[in-house]
């Protein structure tokens, strides 16, 4: 009962701290996004035992500069051009590990490439969606309906499978999954998402469906993603930073795969449009 109410808790204390920070504007949710990105690099740190060097912290530097110049690019604070600047930091640092003697070791490796190509990366790819629907100010709409869509999903598909699920969609990866808790889960997400439409009316019905089937595919592949990370390394949770949840990367997991998988969604949409 006690780990239960703590769970709770800090799941709505996670709730409103997200969806505070998405509506109060895009500096809120460019610092947000920047936070879970050093949380959740502090814990890939802890996960692949590397030691804060001046490898890593410029691994590091790379993904907050990407998230930066993402926030700077789009608020038209700087110039297009200027993206170019992190992936080149980054390579420069991914390549200093290759000097030490006999090169980077796997854990090195994986916890370089994961930094930036799974955290910030995606992670910037989020933040850039409160731009998509007007380039020329932010608009909270699409980076809250997107939490909010993988929020009901884990919600729906956790009961749903609780409930009735009797057929395992990963059983060594992810024992709890069912494939009754998967189609429940989706099926009341494309719910929510035709009352998305309904509320903003920014898209057609039927791309706010292929958002919401997006969402709950590579929601669960991100899920997944790191399931496997922690398999890898014989660890329960990738950190202890939220109470019943977790660490970081335990929580925003189907995030890092859903939203850039949106991005390009919406991407190609607005280009067609």
């Amino acid at each position: 009962m006690k780990n239960l109410l703590i769970r709770t808790l800090t799941g709505i204390f996670l709730i409103v701290l997200i969806v505070g920070a998405i509506l109060l504007g895009e500096l809120s949710f460019a610092i947000l996004i920047a936070t879970l990105f050093l949380l959740g690099t502090r814990e890939l740190m802890q996960i692949h035992s590397c030691k804060p060097d001046l490898k890593t912290i410029l691994i590091a530097l790379s993904g907050v500069m990407l998230i930066a110049a993402s926030y700077l690019i789009n608020t038209d604070l700087l110039k297009p051009e200027w993206i170019i600047l992190p992936p080149a930091l980054y390579l420069a640092a991914f390549m200093l590990s290759f000097l030490n003697k006999g090169g980077p070791g796997r854990a090195t490796i994986r916890f370089n490439l994961l930094s930036f190509f799974w955290l910030s990366v995606p992670l910037s790819m989020y933040l850039s969606l409160g731009w998509f629907e007007n380039k020329n100010e932010y608009h909270y709409t699409l980076p809250l309906l997107i939490i909010c869509l993988l929020w009901i999903n884990d919600t729906f598909a956790y009961l749903i499978g609780s409930l009735f699920g009797k057929h395992k969609m990963t059983p060594i990866l992810s024992p709890g999954k069912t494939w009754e808790g998967f189609f429940g889960g989706l099926l009341i997400t494309v719910l929510a998402g035709w009352i998305s439409f309904k509320i903003t009316n920014s898209y057609t019905v039927g791309i706010w469906i292929i958002i919401s089937i997006t969402t709950v595919v590579f929601g669960f592949l991100g899920d997944i993603s790191e399931s496997k990370i922690k398999r890898i390394y014989k660890i329960k949770n990738s950190g202890s930073l939220l109470p019943g949840h977790g660490g970081i990367l335990d929580r925003f997991d189907s995030l890092l795969l859903a939203a850039p998988a949106v991005f390009i969604v919406i991407l190609i949409v607005n280009a067609i449009a």
